[in-house]
């Protein structure tokens, strides 16, 4: 993250992970909480594709997949040998997405079933079934749900 900051006029809808456009100069800026302050910094793109991207081999049959950060897109290679699940975390931030693939080629005999938080849904169900060999399913967090994309 650049040290170039701009402090930008809160007009009370700007919360933590917000991200603006400069059209002048061309720049992505972020509001972040340092610590010491809130404010906009300006984004990077080496810094976003090594903290804000995760990616995890799963081999055991149930899995509580665990967020590296609020934001950027993390991905979850199951290759377990039986039924597995996916239970998904709760409190993400409107906009996260997750990807769940097949990497074991036997989703079809053994389904990979993602289950989402107590109370709530994946595309108005209690759970999605990935049953396509070396399928995936990519979920976008949005109103307290998590919907297929």
């Amino acid at each position: 993250v650049s040290q170039s900051r701009y402090q930008l006029p809160d007009d009370g809808n700007v919360v933590v992970g917000s991200r603006w456009f400069h059209s002048e100069n061309g720049n992505e800026y972020v509001y972040v909480d340092d610590g010491d302050s809130f404010q906009w910094v300006q984004a990077s793109s080496t810094i976003a594709g090594t903290l804000n991207h995760q990616t995890v081999g799963v081999t055991s049959s149930t899995y509580s997949i665990v967020l590296s950060s609020q934001y950027g897109p993390e991905y979850f290679g199951f290759s377990a040998s039986t039924t597995s699940y996916a239970y998904l975390p709760t409190d993400v931030v409107a906009g996260k997405t997750i990807t769940i693939k097949d990497e074991s080629g036997r989703a079809n005999f053994n389904p990979i079933y993602i289950v989402p938080y107590s109370g709530e849904k994946i595309d108005n169900s209690d759970q999605a079934q990935l049953g396509i060999n070396y399928g995936s399913l990519t979920l976008m967090r949005k109103n307290n749900c998590w919907w297929i994309i």
